[in-house]
């Protein structure tokens, strides 16, 4: 009898690792000049982690911190410590800042194949489905190539998640069992990254506790130590919770839209007062159809609803330069349907207690998408942890889809969809590499590190360096790309007053100031012998005579619009004097 020859089929783990490493490729490659420029916060993250390394202090002069102060925004403190011990091996510059957030989102790729292998065992498939969507999503993607604190915080939520899904699946927990554990430790460590993950991470632990004790897979008393683990592990920043500095920075945003809210409640009243003659009795009517608490409800619904939509996940995102390529939102187009059919399923599920996993997932999505549907309008990287449980719903579709057909049938609509989803993909990162980045100057401000670097090799040779209505974090980005001295920093600086979102940067370190400078009344003003040497770092002044007798011109890579000017005003001052 003639034995059967099996069929040999390619093991998940090497499609996996090719997976890997075309995404590891592409995250990493060029990180420290794709996007190019180096923005505000990944100045303020660098020369807090470097002043952190070199003393021990912040900007402020704080030792060792939780929470960073920074600009203003007061920031977790896990990334800066990060970037802190990175720069013992690698200088100071953009990359050193987007390292840990590019090794989180790789990381990431990882915890997301291994998520849906245990939501669905049996399935061979979706895993590494669910690791290609995830390795190639916009939103993953871009967010991997910046500083974002919220990535690295993600990559923690991941795997605790994935800790928590193993518990589930358990019958019964067990004295001391490990994956409850790694899932607080995981859970808790996101919060130091990001604030939103304290929120979220907290919420979902706790309903997961919850969940255990109604199907009595755990004693109250166990219940009470995981908790009080929970708690001892976020200690340090457990008690931001309760103060403003920890929740400063939805506390600005929040700020914002109150500010937009007040707005047209006073034009709403204002029109319906001139309306109605001055009629008190119509007036008050207005009052109780326009005012704060229901502008609010009306608001939040709207972004709640928002976050679900299909051209906010599918086609157009936020249309910020940082975190989304315009015309792509943080899934690609083609998982429209399968989307679609995964959130029926899902709902349909919750109410019919079909899956024991699908109120949980479906409670998950809400909570995880709470922090960002705060801030009204959807934001990208606070949306992280709600864009993995989008995830996990597309492969909900995907998995009824796949189920509708045979063996043969289905190999080729599995064929179809993965020549989609290569062609989408290739021409996601054609856009981006060489269109997107190439193409918002303005925004990325490639000219920074080169302005920093010019002024640190001529510095003996000026009294004076100005930075004339140039970017606000251009001091700190002179300290951080030139490792000024920490202790000499907190003595000298001296700051703005704080802005409307109370934000307050360097305006003075010794020698260096930054403000809005009058270049016609610097040039009456200069006198040659008792002035010494004024270098002008300034945004173009758009007039020929004074422009042609520049130190230095930086424009785009397309050469065509002019990004900063630098000027020896005594200089300046002897060529307008010759014509």
């Amino acid at each position: 009898m003639k034995e059967k020859k099996t069929k040999k089929t390619v093991p998940s783990w090497f499609i996996l690792l090719i997976i890997l490493a075309v995404a590891g490729f592409f995250r990493f490659i060029g990180l420290d000049q794709i996007p190019p420029g180096i923005n505000v916060d990944e100045t303020a993250i660098g020369y807090n982690a470097y002043s952190i390394k070199e003393a021990g202090i912040d900007e402020w002069g704080k030792k060792y911190p939780t929470v960073f102060l920074s600009y203003g925004d007061s920031k977790p403190p896990g990334l800066i410590y990060v970037v802190a011990l990175l720069l013992n091996f690698f200088p100071p510059s953009a990359m050193v800042v987007r390292l840990p957030s590019a090794i989180a989102g790789f990381l990431a790729i990882i915890g997301a194949y291994l998520l849906v292998k245990e939501l669905f065992p049996k399935d061979k498939l979706l895993p590494l489905l669910g690791a290609a969507i995830f390795a190639f999503s916009p939103v993953f993607f871009q967010v991997s190539r910046f500083f974002y604190e919220s990535n690295v915080a993600n990559t923690f939520f991941i795997f605790g998640l994935l800790f928590l899904l193993r518990s589930i699946n358990e019958k019964k927990i067990p004295k001391g069992n490990k994956n409850i554990i790694l899932a607080i430790i995981f859970l808790g460590l996101s919060g130091y990254f990001y604030i939103a993950h304290r929120v979220i991470s907290l919420a979902i632990f706790f309903l997961t506790i919850l969940f255990f004790l109604l199907k009595k897979s755990i004693s109250f008393k166990k219940c009470c130590l995981l908790a009080l683990l929970y708690l001892l592990l976020t200690l340090p920043i457990f008690w931001q919770f309760f103060t403003s500095s920890g929740l400063k920075r939805l506390g600005q945003e929040g700020g914002l839209i109150n500010f937009g809210a007040e707005l047209t409640i006073n034009e709403r009243r204002g029109l319906c007062y001139l309306s109605s003659n001055k009629n008190p009795i119509i007036t008050k009517a207005c009052y109780l159809f326009w005012n704060k608490p229901l502008l609010r409800i009306q608001n939040t619904a709207a972004s709640f609803l928002k976050h679900f939509s299909i051209d906010f996940l599918f086609i157009e995102g936020t249309n910020n330069v940082d975190r989304s390529v315009s015309g792509y939102g943080p899934f690609l187009f083609i998982f429209v349907p399968f989307y679609l059919v995964g959130l029926f399923l899902l709902v349909w599920q919750s109410i019919n207690n079909r899956h024991k996993l699908a109120l949980l997932l479906l409670a998950g999505t809400v909570i995880a998408s709470l922090p960002s549907v705060a801030s009204s309008q959807p934001t990208e990287h606070r949306a992280l942890p709600f864009f993995i449980f989008i995830l996990l719903i597309v492969l909900f579709g995907l998995k009824f889809f796949f189920s509708l057909f045979e063996k043969k049938g289905k190999f080729l609509v599995f064929l179809a969809l993965i020549l989609i989803f290569l062609f989408s993909t290739t021409r996601y990162l054609t856009d981006y590499f060489l269109i997107h980045t190439k193409n918002n100057d303005f925004s990325f401000r490639p000219d920074i590190p080169v302005v920093m670097a010019y002024i640190v090799e001529r510095e003996q040779n000026y009294d004076r360096v100005l930075f004339n209505d140039y970017r606000e974090d251009a001091l700190l980005a002179l300290a951080f790309l030139n490792q000024f001295d920490p202790t000499y920093f907190v003595q000298d600086v001296k700051r703005s007053d704080p802005n409307q979102y109370g934000w307050t940067f360097p305006v003075k370190l010794g020698k260096y100031e930054q403000g809005n400078f009058n270049i016609n009344q610097l040039l009456a003003d200069y006198d040659f012998k008792e002035d010494g040497r004024i270098l002008l770092v300034t945004t173009p002044l758009s007039q020929k005579n004074y422009y042609q007798a520049a130190s230095l011109r930086i424009f785009d890579r397309h050469q065509v619009h002019c990004l900063t000017e630098i000027y020896d005003i005594g200089e300046l001052k002897k060529t307008l004097k010759k014509e």
